[in-house]
């Protein structure tokens, strides 16, 4: 038997798709947001398409500018991102709404959650207040691929399916329009997600794998191995075609520090006994997997393992048997990685210190909403003043110095200069970095990219006149 999550209020979906600046998720932006809510049924209720434009310290990647075919110099005339990342942020906390794309839990979520830190805005209220969390079709479609394959043409790739939305739509004679803008995407995985709810029943069990309580139940349902831990089939397109979306997996249990996530250690590893005999600390067969989060551990039940290849079952009952002969090893292995934290990052940057820094105290999470209700500059200097943590001061006047520079104290304008400054030296550039130890974009490596991707015979004119315009944008500014 099958349930719909509940909701308190109207619930609503909200289909969304990002075009960015880049595939930095801590300092590229959004410079296209595009939506269309549904009630419950996915009858379209608003249709919503923002631009932004750039921000003075985001240089954009050359490569995601002949992607999404955006010129820089239609943006000069739009709003600010402050301005545009307000409007998303109140579209995704609308009570009752569920949040949708095609891969948004993989990119879409992570770079909005820190344009809501960088803008003082809660990055994480849209997934748990007022009846809101989220959903994403893209895992979905690897287990209608995998459980129910009659719903949609499958397109293939090298011999091999391909999920990727542009082929999904065309090969299932969805009319999209052109791949890439934001809106005609949102379509596509409007029309998709019209088709899976066709099949109710695997439409609301795998509905329900978002849902945390639901999908920790599941964890804990699952059969014990003869290791005497949970056991299951983890799918996730993630996983890759090769793999066919999924593999075999043991809990290893929750993890002691984020308690969130869950550990769990691949069946499918040919070297497993191998790896484990040198390295307990190896984290090649090793996945962490948030609760309501991709991927989807189903039961070992006939009708699953069935998927599964004939390797990989043969891989998943040698891994089993030595294992249950290893318990030391399984017991090392389970410590260190249940305990295992991120180290800090050095020279972490401020507007990527969202995983490292504490949540704000009410205090400071009070002083922030007031903040974006305030109508002058400075009216908002002031609540600044008024905050208690040094880190959310220094972020602040950062913000302010994108969008109101020629208005602050002259010490702040000092510091956003700086800051300024130093992204565009080349020598300085890399010294700070986000929680993935990426630096920003500087203008000169975007211009020695610009120049490598014009040697490319396969780009068309539109793309190398994007190429010449970008070009012109970062010689100009910087």
């Amino acid at each position: 038997m099958t349930k719909k999550i509940k909701f308190s209020g109207s619930p609503s979906y909200l289909f969304y798709d990002i075009e960015s600046s880049g595939l930095n998720k801590s300092f590229d932006q959004v410079i296209q947001f595009a939506a269309i809510r549904t009630d419950v049924d996915f009858n379209p209720l608003e249709e919503i398409n923002l631009y932004a434009r750039l921000s003075p310290d985001v240089i954009p990647s050359p490569s995601a500018v002949i992607i999404h075919r955006i010129p820089v110099s239609q943006l000069n005339d739009k709003p600010s991102e402050l301005e545009v990342i307000q409007k998303i942020h109140q579209l995704l906390n609308t009570p009752g709404t569920i949040s949708c794309g095609y891969n948004n839990l993989g990119f879409d979520d992570e770079l909005l959650r820190f344009s809501f830190y960088r803008n003082l805005l809660p990055p994480y209220t849209h997934q748990y207040a007022n009846a809101c969390h989220r959903i994403d079709i893209y895992p979905m479609i690897a287990m209608y691929y995998l459980h129910k394959k009659d719903t949609l043409n499958w397109p293939t790739k090298d011999g091999k399916p391909c999920l990727k939305l542009e082929q999904l739509a065309q090969y299932n004679h969805i009319d999209s329009g052109i791949a890439h803008d934001a809106l005609n995407d949102v379509k596509a995985t409007l029309s998709l997600a019209k088709r899976l709810k066709q099949q109710k029943k695997i439409w609301y069990y795998t509905l329900l794998y978002f849902n945390k309580q639901t999908d920790q139940q599941r964890i804990q349902a699952l059969p014990l191995s003869t290791t005497q831990n949970h056991w299951g089939i983890l799918v996730n397109p993630r996983l890759g075609a090769h793999h066919n979306y999924q593999c075999p997996v043991l809990l290893l249990g929750q993890h002691q520090h984020y308690r969130n996530q869950t550990i769990w250690l691949r069946l499918d590893q040919a070297d497993l006994e191998e790896i484990y005999q040198q390295d307990i600390s190896s984290t090649k067969a090793i996945i962490r997997k948030k609760l309501g989060e991709p991927g989807f551990v189903l039961p070992p039940k006939t009708r699953f393992t069935d998927s599964l290849s004939s390797n990989s079952k043969e891989l998943l009952e040698h891994n089993l048997n030595w294992l249950s002969t290893q318990t030391t090893v399984l017991q090392e292995i389970t410590e260190h990685h249940c305990n295992k934290t991120y180290p800090a990052t050095p020279h972490l940057d401020i507007d990527a210190a969202l995983y490292e820094q504490p949540f704000p105290s009410p205090h400071d999470t009070k002083l922030c909403s007031h903040f974006h209700k305030q109508a002058t500059v400075t009216e908002k200097i002031a609540l600044i003043h008024q905050f208690q943590d040094p880190k959310l001061v220094a972020r602040a006047i950062r913000m302010m110095g994108r969008f109101y520079l020629d208005q602050l104290p002259a010490d702040w304008q000092k510091s956003f200069s700086d800051h300024m400054s130093h992204i565009t030296n080349q020598e300085t550039t890399s010294t700070y970095v986000n929680h993935y130890q990426q630096a920003r974009l500087s203008p000169q490596t975007a211009l020695s990219e610009i120049i490598e991707l014009k040697q490319d015979s396969s780009l068309d004119t539109h793309q190398l006149s994007l190429l010449n315009d970008l070009q012109t944008y970062i010689e100009e500014k910087y």
